[in-house]
């Protein structure tokens, strides 16, 4: 007989800035806080600082 898992997970984003609130933690920002936007380009400082740690490369690339 098969067997079959259902797994479901939340998103929360308490502040309405875009980034969950589990990402926001991980970040080292607190997820209840209101969205920043120091720079006033319309994209919260955490989404900022969200699309620059993802646009680091994760593994170093080879010196050639």
């Amino acid at each position: 007989p098969a067997v079959f898992y259902r797994i479901e997970a939340g998103d929360a984003d308490s502040n309405g800035d875009g980034v969950s609130d589990w990402v926001a933690r991980k970040l080292g920002y607190d997820p209840g806080a209101p969205a920043v936007d120091l720079d006033g380009d319309g994209t919260s400082d955490l989404k900022e600082d969200l699309v620059e740690q993802l646009s680091e490369p994760l593994v170093d690339e080879p010196a050639e």
